[in-house]
């Protein structure tokens, strides 16, 4: 086994249990949509780029199929919407919400600004059930990052 191989059984495995977390059967085209979004590295991905992105990995799979399984996605909050402009036309962008585990917590403005670690443990507690309450991960404004402790 190699080693790319065991790092995408580790990502398979954990997409499994997020979806089991979430109570989704976890389906060859929602395993698919989401290792697309897995390997994109945190990057914003509107539909056609998960459409393309899908067919280079030999796995055909319609446009409204995957924008019907991106809307069960973020209903169970292990994705991200967010409504991007460009010239003066809007559309949808989607990635994978962090895991709401871990005891590391950073804020910052999603304009690129510098990380603020919230040490505080009431603080942090507050800010996943907010999060947790209204299924958000990372925000169009503000970048949260669960769980690690370097930049």
């Amino acid at each position: 086994m190699t080693v790319t191989t065991a790092v995408e059984e580790t990502v398979a495995d954990d997409i499994v249990n997020q979806l089991r977390r979430a109570r989704l059967k976890a389906t060859p085209n929602l395993l698919a949509i989401l290792r697309v979004m897995a390997g994109s590295g945190g990057d914003w991905l509107c539909g056609e780029d998960i459409y393309r992105r899908m067919l280079l990995r030999g796995t055909p799979l319609g446009l409204a199929t995957i924008y019907r399984l991106l809307k069960v996605l973020v209903s169970a909050g292990l994705v991200a919407r967010v409504w991007q402009e460009n010239c003066g036309c809007a559309r949808a962008v989607y990635r994978r919400c962090p895991e709401l585990t871990g005891s590391k917590l950073r804020v910052r403005t999603s304009l690129g600004g510098v990380w603020v670690d919230v040490d505080d443990a009431a603080l942090r507690e507050a800010l996943l059930r907010v999060l947790r309450e209204h299924q958000l991960g990372n925000g169009a404004h503000w970048e949260i990052e669960l769980g690690r402790s370097e930049e």
